[in-house]
């Protein structure tokens, strides 16, 4: 039996503080069929800096850059809808970039 994939969606706005310690624990997970997608949402510091490092040396981790927010959309809402477009597991799992150890 196969397994299902997971598609692990995290919106990311200014985290590059937080970004290094959460793809360690996603990196840690033994399961074998995750994607991991990772919108950087218009960010001002070094998140897309840290994403790029990591896409290039984990090929389970991809990032989009997100598109500006329509009129009539919230930011976070509008960057799941963006990352779950993008999804192609079995099962979506949302996380916010910033939980904390």
């Amino acid at each position: 039996m196969e397994l299902p994939t997971v598609s692990i969606l995290i919106p990311a706005r200014n985290e590059a503080a937080n970004l290094p310690h959460l793809f360690s624990q996603i990196l840690g997970l033994q399961y074998p069929q995750l994607e991991v997608i990772v919108l950087n949402d218009q960010s001002e510091d070094e998140t897309e800096a840290i994403l790029q490092q990591y896409t290039q040396a984990h090929a389970e981790i991809h990032y989009i850059n997100g598109q500006p927010l329509p009129q009539g959309w919230l930011g976070k809402n509008w960057a799941s809808h963006q990352l779950g477009e993008r999804a192609t597991g079995d099962y979506f799992l949302y996380l916010d970039a910033d939980i904390h150890r």
